[in-house]
Parts: C-alpha cells; structure tokens; sequence
C-alpha cells in the first residue's frame, strides 16, 4: 500500500517534472540503490550515486552531502527514501540545489511514519513543514509537497507492521484492502507513512564552479 501511493506520486512528479525540460536532460539519482526507478528516465542521461557498492548499483560512489558534481550541471535530480539516512539532510538539500541548473528540478520523497530501518543510519523523520523549512533555506521558493497516501492507509499499513511476522502473510492483503478503500481524502493526511516533494530551481544562470 505504501509502495503504491509513493510511486504514483513518485511517477507524477517525474512526468510533470520531465515535461517542463529540453529533450537533453540529465538526471542524478542520489541513493539510487539497484535503481527500482531507473525506467522513469529512459529517455533521459541518468547517472545514479550511491554511498558505496554492498546491494547497490552507482555509476559513482559519492557522499550525498558533498555531491563531486559541477554546480548547475544537473536537470533533474532524483532522491526517494534517502534523506532520512543523512545526518545532515539540511546540506543535502543545499547540494540538490546547488547542482541543479536554473529551471532544473528535484523530486525527493521522504518519510513521516515508517519503522525503524537500516539502522544504525535511520536519523530523521519528516512533516510537510519540516520539508518545506529546508527547501526554502537551500534557495528553492516553488515547490508542492503531496501526502502519500491518507491516515486510514497509514493505519492499516501501521497494523501490518504491528503484527507478529509470522501473521503478515495472512492479514497483508486484506489489510492493503481496508486501507484503499477507506483512505478518502489523502489530501488531508495528517499522519501519512510519506511526503513527494516537486521543487523547482528558478533564477537566472550563474558561472559553472568547479
């Protein structure tokens, strides 16, 4: 269930973002991973970096907090369920800006609810005005931050995740049943499991810094 809402909004917010760029357009998926999203940017230049090579697939090993990228050299960037593993998601954001071409965006989704994973590097948890205070900090004064889903996903995604293993198998499907059917409004969402952010790079072109 929450896979489901995350990747149309994921999907959305590419679509959009791809649409408003030239046909060359270079993206940068940070925290790719095995690139589940690497299809969405099949017509684009995709590069996908990542923290190292255990269970990943980088084009390059990079810190997501010190990008070895050009500044304003990037179209679009890609980050999804990252951003709660960096100690310092503030500079995260400012590299996503920082690489960014004017007019260039960045899609990025993060959490609001959701176990505890990958630790020991499961530092943050995010609402939509904790979002929106980083944006506007790193420079970005047009984005949409949209709800994954509503409460009532959340919370039949919250009882699969109460339950004891050994029941998931069973109750999994019902329980992504009830929470469909009864998330009305997501919109309105005051405790999603995740937020999408669409962010926008405007101002006029500065000198490339290396």
């Amino acid at each position: 269930m929450a896979h489901r809402y995350l990747w149309r909004n994921l999907h959305d917010a590419v679509t959009e973002a791809k649409g408003q760029l030239s046909e060359q357009r270079i993206v940068l998926d940070i925290g790719c991973g095995n690139k589940p999203y690497a299809d969405l940017f099949s017509d684009c230049s995709y590069f996908g970096t990542d923290y190292g090579t255990h269970d990943t697939q980088p084009d390059f090993v990079a810190d997501a907090m010190q990008l070895p990228i050009a500044s304003q050299s990037i179209d679009l960037v890609f980050c999804s369920q990252v951003i709660e593993h960096v100690p310092r998601p503030w500079t995260l954001i400012e590299e996503c800006h920082r690489v960014l071409k004017a007019g260039g965006w960045l899609v990025l989704s993060a959490p609001f609810y959701w176990p505890l994973h990958e630790e020991p590097n499961d530092f943050f948890r995010f609402t939509r005005y904790g979002l929106a205070h980083l944006l506007g900090n790193a420079g970005f004064s047009e984005y949409t931050i949209k709800s994954d889903g509503g409460d009532s996903a959340r919370f039949w995604l919250s009882a699969i995740h109460a339950v004891p293993n050994w029941t998931r198998r069973f109750l999994s499907l019902p329980f992504n049943v009830f929470g469909a059917l009864f998330d009305r409004d997501p919109a309105r969402a005051s405790l999603p499991a995740n937020y999408t952010v669409l962010a926008r790079r405007s101002g006029t072109v500065l000198p490339v810094a290396h």
